[in-house]
């Protein structure tokens, strides 16, 4: 599991360097659009999305947010030079990141990233060519190939399907076939990926749905104290949805009520052995730990938190 977040991490982060320089199913669930689902992995085990677009224009985003990003950016040299010289605005020009993969173990892991947005192909592609010699860029037919060394042993394969779709795997042929075919036909969902995704509105501005297999599950049985209950885990959800709050909601799918049970008092003991900290911890941080509600619900255990526009102005004054 280690290996597949360190994986998907380097996906993100090599999308963002690029960005700087099956069969028919049923209709999409609602956390992936139509169109996205014919960009995802085949019966993909974890899918991640972020909407970008919704996200920046989202209360916070306005007032301060987006410049703290551009702030960031700017302070590193490189990465502002490249933006600059492809004319590229991340916090305008990126609409979405849907990121979906599937594997346990480091040789079954796959992963698909698709950064969709405005882009100008041509001009990314000369930009990283002279910028960045260390990206090999080579031709596979009419299709530009971005050869991204991440580790001594492993590259990823970058490319533009059009001028509004960057796609990114771990090999050429992945790639090449996603160019080729990707957008074309909806991708395989399994049924508890559906029932995961099936949770989301469609509004939240960061979307997460694991499905967690039975290597997932052995490797959470040894987990001390939580364990037994949360090897019952059949599927996981995370969504984060900005406006002028900030509103975290996290789901467990156990396959009992008394599993969802017993890891709802768990969290409630961690968060209240949080709390006992006392002054070690800022006052804000306690306010926003007390405001996180746990429960269980059925076969659900479910952790929910509001941060609100008055415990943020209190974050950002560090009280």
């Amino acid at each position: 599991m280690t290996h597949v977040r360190r994986t998907l991490s380097t996906f993100v982060a090599v999308a963002l360097l690029a960005l700087a320089a099956t069969a028919d199913t049923a209709p999409a669930p609602k956390a992936v659009s139509e169109d996205d689902s014919k960009w995802l992995l085949g019966n993909a085990e974890m899918i991640f999305k972020v909407n970008i677009k919704q996200m920046m224009g989202s209360g916070l985003m306005k007032k301060g947010g987006a410049e703290k990003i551009k702030e960031a950016i700017n302070g590193n040299e490189q990465v502002k030079a490249l933006l600059s010289a492809a004319g590229l605005d991340v916090t305008k020009d990126v609409d979405t990141l849907l990121v979906s993969a599937s594997g346990s173990n480091p040789a079954d892991v796959k992963a698909r990233v698709v950064l969709r947005g405005r882009f100008d192909p041509a001009k990314i592609e000369g930009v990283i060519s002279k910028s960045h010699k260390e990206v090999k860029v080579t031709k596979e037919g009419t299709t530009s190939l971005f050869e991204v060394p991440v580790q001594s042993d492993q590259t990823l394969f970058a490319a533009f399907a059009d001028k509004n779709t960057l796609v990114m795997t771990q090999s050429k042929d992945a790639t090449v076939d996603l160019v080729k075919n990707g957008g074309k036909k909806s991708s395989e969902i399994s049924k508890d990926m559906q029932t995961a995704l099936g949770k989301f509105t469609g509004k939240e501005s960061l979307a997460m749905a694991m499905v967690v297999t039975d290597e997932i599950k052995k490797l959470l049985q040894g987990v001390p104290r939580a364990g037994e209950p949360a090897s019952k885990l059949q599927t996981l959800t995370a969504a984060l949805t900005l406006t002028d709050e900030v509103d975290l909601n996290v789901r467990g799918i156990t396959s009992d009520p008394k599993a969802a049970g017993q890891l709802s008092k768990l969290l409630e003991g961690l968060k209240a052995a949080t709390a006992l900290a006392g002054d070690e911890v800022p006052k804000v941080a306690l306010e926003i730990i007390d405001a996180i509600k746990v429960a269980a619900d059925k076969e659900s255990v479910k952790i929910d938190l509001k941060i609100t526009k008055e415990l943020i102005e209190k974050a950002g004054k560090g009280s």
